[in-house]
């Protein structure tokens, strides 16, 4: 005969994957259907940021199974390389995609990557809320609002480093149990340590500015509850904190190895994006983007904000905030409440950089510019600080359609039939202004990917291309595909250029810059002479250009000597420098 706390632990499991089940629904719906059944020659995403990242699935696997130290890349920006620690290198995913990557592709293994990245956040906030509330149907509520909330949706078109943010409900839903295990008065397990340790150290190697965000705004978080809790300092309270701080040292430990060799190899010097660019707008907190299913309505406005559309992810929408200050107004008297509302709207402030802007216009200095000064916190942006908002913002108000509202339907121990209605009207509406803008389809949500077929041929690229040899490949920039086309070449050659993040400090000259961060920019007369200078500092012994850029780019090796045009077809044009 089966007991009771079995059925009712199976109950839970089912509904727990219920849950995950309908969020790979809603996922599919959204982001899979362009792309499952194309997920070697179409993106989740736009622009030249994907790349960046199939490029990385490939280098660590490769390099770690060719005894390459994979922490520098000397096969991109040839000779200098690039110190993979410094940039969006995402080691840890590109490990777990590992088995991916070797049976479909760099390709498939970045859209997979991709699409669980909103379900694994909804599901992890609702097993966060599993803890916190009681109903299934405001967990998975809570769910929905998280995992595909603005900044989310933003993310999505192609920054993968910073849509894996499961990890922030799962390090605190760990936290949540030691709490309640301390409240019933037994000890933690030490894999709910090893648990939170292991979250911490991946998350370092998933995403190094959500590691320095997510410590940051969490003693911000500590010292507000310290303040909030300062007459009401309970035993169970005292014991989370120094439970943290162990685990903390523990991690910090663990790393320290890590960022002693990030520090002896120098090569990042600043983001190169500004903090007040890619800060909050006021108005984005209720004008959506067009991004959201409302947001070509508000164009007029959001086309006004300093960002774009990755990084303009503040949108709560109007029944969120509704909820919010509901939630806060009758459950003030709990001090978690006024801990997370307190925390969030500092957040919130420090969010909108070092200057206030209000629909695209400056007004302002803001606190923020005090951080600017701050090693590793300066580089952050500000506008990505939404992620925590929308966290917090989830947390308050599904507690406060729990408490409040009681069940999706009205009882004898509920409010008022009408004002239980108006609650439950609001809370449908939270979710479905947050509802991404699918008629954005090509270009946005999804990106045609193709590079020439010369380069997944062995043997014409092994036959133009001496193995081992640096190679130019245009397009030169974070517009082009140079470093995909070289990992599709399964790294026959090393690339003079790439694009990892900015180029490295060697090589950030006006014309690379130039050459870097616009398609093809104007040739200035002195560029000639200075790319035949940069040519042979690195000793490239070919440059390959797509067909479309052939004419551009022989322009620009006007002043190199002895070029040789070897090969023309299968999308390129081949030229020997020197008859190397």
């Amino acid at each position: 005969m089966i007991r009771e706390p079995e059925i009712v632990l199976s109950r839970r499991r089912i509904s727990h994957l219920v849950a995950l089940l309908l969020y790979v629904l809603y996922t599919v719906l959204i982001w899979g259907l362009p792309v499952l059944s194309h997920l070697k020659s179409r993106l989740v995403g736009t622009t030249a940021d994907p790349t960046l990242f199939i490029y990385a699935l490939k280098w660590w696997p490769w390099a770690l199974s060719h005894h390459t130290n994979p922490l520098i890349d000397h096969w991109i920006w040839a000779p200098t390389g690039q110190f993979m620690l410094w940039v969006t290198s995402v080691p840890a995913i590109s490990a777990f995609l590992w088995p991916v990557t070797h049976l479909a592709g760099p390709v498939a293994a970045y859209n997979i990557a991709m699409l669980v990245s909103p379900l694994l956040a909804s599901w992890s906030m609702y097993l966060l809320l599993s803890l916190l509330v009681p109903r299934w149907g405001w967990r998975f509520w809570g769910g929905i609002c998280f995992g595909f909330s603005s900044y989310q949706i933003g993310q999505m078109l192609g920054h993968l480093n910073l849509t894996w943010v499961f990890f922030l409900p799962l390090l605190v839903m760990l936290s949540v149990k030691v709490y309640q295990c301390f409240e019933r008065g037994s000890r933690p397990s030490l894999g709910i340590s090893l648990a939170f340790i292991a979250s911490a150290v991946v998350l370092f190697f998933t995403s190094t500015e959500i590691f320095t965000t997510l410590t940051f705004f969490s003693i911000v978080f500590g010292a507000v509850t310290l303040i909030v809790f300062r007459h009401q300092l309970t035993r169970s309270l005292k014991l989370l904190l120094k439970w943290i701080a162990i685990n903390v040292v523990i991690v910090i430990i663990l790393l320290l190895p890590m960022v002693i060799y990030l520090l002896q190899h120098p090569f990042y010097h600043g983001t190169p994006f500004n903090p007040k660019t890619f800060s909050t707008d006021l108005l984005n907190f209720i004008i959506p983007t067009g991004m959201t299913i409302g947001g070509p309505l508000t164009l007029g406005i959001s086309g006004h904000f300093v960002g774009n559309y990755y990084e303009d992810g503040a949108y709560l929408g109007i029944p969120m905030i509704a909820l919010i200050v509901i939630a806060t107004k009758r459950l003030w008297a709990l001090p978690w409440i006024r801990a997370l509302t307190y925390t969030m709207l500092i957040i919130a402030v420090c969010s909108f950089g070092p200057v206030l802007h209000i629909d695209g216009k400056p007004t302002i200095a803001m606190p923020w510019t005090l951080m600017l000064h701050v090693p590793l916190i300066r580089d952050a942006l500000p506008a990505r600080f939404s992620l925590y908002i929308s966290f917090i913002a989830t947390i308050v108000a599904t507690i406060g359609l729990d408490r409040i509202a009681g069940g999706l339907l009205p009882d004898e121990t509920s409010m008022a039939k009408s004002t239980h209605l108006a609650l439950l009207i609001i809370a449908v509406l939270a979710p479905v202004m947050l509802v991404p803008n699918v008629k954005l389809g090509k270009g946005y949500l999804w990106t045609p990917y193709h590079i020439p077929s010369f380069f997944t041929q062995p043997s014409l690229y092994q036959k133009y291309l001496p193995a081992q040899s640096t190679v130019m490949i245009f397009p030169y920039g974070m517009f082009g595909d140079a470093q995909t086309m070289q990992s599709s070449a399964h790294f026959w050659f090393k690339l003079a250029n790439g694009y990892m993040g900015a180029p490295p400090p060697p090589y950030q000259g006006p014309m690379v810059e130039k050459l870097f961060f616009e398609r093809h920019p104007p040739i200035l007369p002195t560029y000639p002479k200075d790319m035949a200078r940069l040519i042979a500092r690195q000793n490239v012994s070919r440059v390959v250009a797509v067909n479309n850029l052939a004419p551009y780019a022989r322009k620009l090796l006007s002043a190199v000597p002895d070029l040789t045009r070897i090969y023309q077809g299968h999308g390129v044009v081949v030229w020997s420098l020197n008859q190397k």
